[in-house]
């Protein structure tokens, strides 16, 4: 199999409102990619 030659990670958020628009209940919803990391892989010996 072969190596890639990065690695991408995505970071994301989450808001928490109050109330939400369609039940009125409190919780915790994803927001989009707040960050980006493309981090270089290295095959070892």
């Amino acid at each position: 199999m072969p190596v890639p030659d990065k690695v991408t990670i995505t970071v994301t958020g989450q808001i928490y409102k109050l109330r939400d628009n369609l039940y009125g209940a409190s919780g915790w919803y994803d927001r989009v990619p707040v960050a980006t990391v493309d981090l270089p892989v290295e095959k070892a010996p």
